[in-house]
């Protein structure tokens, strides 16, 4: 038997969703490295890219000499979350996490997480500390540390939590993969909010931790193509969560699903008020009025509702592009 058979069966495997990412996934591959090393899978998956990324990835992979375990693989341009249920069809560990192709993991990122899978009472999943960034060269000033673990009865209650991670997203998540599998996946009909909908429908599933300490993913805020970027596709993502939870997807009615559906409905409508997009945040605001009771105290929400208006007043506490609205809004 040779050394490499003799080495233990991967754990994780890290699924990176790729789609029109040439400049950037090369980085994201070689954030990877330290992983590799420490026995972890990594599935690339092209979603049908327009440009060279499928050719970046075949050689960066080739060029590291990370073949034996990184695969990259590709399929019909179908979304990110049909590009992550491709990955996890091909995985062959217990484990899955979640990279987006912008951004990257730190070198103590994979340790920090497998000794938080491999604890004697483990979790049925990890959210990871993460580190909003503009350029890599702010990241040099991180380093690693001991682990602030904060343990959660249930997905839902981490993300309702008060000293809940400032991100909760699919780029930050890993995953037992039989309660994945259990919940089908990503769901497949929308490209954007595809991971809320999986947290809401593993609301239960428990119990679940956030490592808040130290930052061990890099969030790229200036991704080329972000879908967080597109107020349009945001606003028809949460459109969707809410249909999803009135047509009872999520299960019986909840006020803590509610709260968290409101905090949720609140800060993109937020972000597409700073945009400019008047018309678009009033309109997600009126189809969320009944989550938002739910979240929000009243003062809260009549400052919500009058963005515009405060924008004028106090434009540092409340953000809104009257360039953009003048320019001829599009929405």
């Amino acid at each position: 038997m040779s050394a490499a058979d003799a080495s233990p069966a991967p754990l994780l495997t890290v699924i990176v969703p790729v789609h029109d990412r040439e400049t950037l996934v090369a980085g994201t591959i070689r954030s990877l490295v330290p992983a590799v090393a420490a026995g972890v899978e990594v599935l690339i998956v092209d979603d049908g890219s327009r440009d060279r990324s499928l050719a970046v990835a075949e050689a960066t992979v080739d060029e590291l000499g990370i073949g034996h375990a990184v695969r990259v693989l590709s399929q019909p341009n179908a979304g990110p979350g049909a590009a992550r249920n491709t990955g996890a069809a091909a995985a062959r560990t217990p484990w899955l996490a979640f990279l987006d192709s912008d951004d990257l993991w730190l070198p103590w990122t994979a340790p920090t997480l497998l000794d938080a899978i491999l604890r004697p009472d483990p979790p049925a999943a990890i959210f990871l500390a993460p580190h909003v960034f503009t350029d890599t060269a702010d990241l040099s000033r991180l380093s690693p540390a001991a682990a602030v673990v904060r343990r959660h009865p249930t997905l839902l209650a981490m993300r309702g939590a008060p000293d809940r991670l400032s991100l909760i997203g699919s780029c930050n998540f890993a995953v037992r993969a039989d309660a994945f599998a259990a919940a089908a996946g990503f769901t497949e009909r929308t490209r954007c909010a595809e991971d809320s909908d999986l947290f809401y429908r593993l609301g239960d599933l428990g119990p679940v931790d956030s490592i808040a300490a130290p930052a061990l993913v890099a969030f790229r805020t200036m991704g080329q193509a972000s879908l967080t970027q597109d107020t349009a596709q945001m606003a028809a993502g949460y459109t969707f969560l809410l249909a999803r939870e009135e047509a009872g997807a999520y299960g019986a009615p909840s006020p803590e699903r509610s709260r968290v559906l409101g905090l949720g409905a609140a800060f993109a409508v937020r972000r597409i008020f700073a945009r400019g997009q008047a018309r678009l945040a009033y309109r997600l605001l009126w189809q969320a009025r009944n989550v938002l009771r739910e979240a929000l105290d009243a003062a809260t929400l009549l400052k919500l509702w009058a963005t515009p208006l405060l924008a004028l007043l106090r434009p540092r506490n409340h953000r809104f592009d009257w360039r953009a609205l003048l320019g001829g809004e599009r929405a």
